[in-house]
């Protein structure tokens, strides 16, 4: 579950170290694999991220305890997040460190995008 104004932390190459979450496009809570704006707190300024800049990001697992119909409960130690670039069509990072969740799959973005954040990702739980 994530809050506005919670902590998160990058999972892939692409530069964010951690973020500040601005918007979510639910009501006030968000789950991973739903779309959040965040900005940047800490990256790496040899790449492409600026400063002070909004961008788009999926977390792709959360501190919150999920439990499935199955019975399977998850917790992660962190909210970690994949950027993606302006036009929502691809990503920024070429590699997730970690795991991302099936609840991934059912984002309203491009199948394109899905594909790579499962197959960039060791695995998937």
């Amino acid at each position: 579950m994530l809050l506005k104004l919670a902590t998160v932390w990058g999972s892939d190459n692409s530069g964010c170290s951690s973020a500040k979450v601005l918007q979510l496009y639910t009501n006030q809570l968000s789950h991973a694999g739903e779309m959040i704006k965040v900005v940047m707190k800490r990256f790496d300024k040899r790449r492409k991220l600026q400063p002070k800049r909004k961008y788009l990001v999926i977390p792709i697992s959360v501190t919150q305890m999920m439990k499935r119909k199955r019975g399977d409960i998850y917790k992660f130690l962190k909210n970690r997040i994949v950027m993606l670039a302006d036009n929502m069509k691809k990503l920024l990072g070429t590699r997730i460190y970690g795991p991302s969740i099936k609840e991934v799959r059912k984002i309203p973005v491009e199948r394109s995008i899905i594909q790579k954040i499962v197959s960039y990702a060791c695995y998937t739980i």
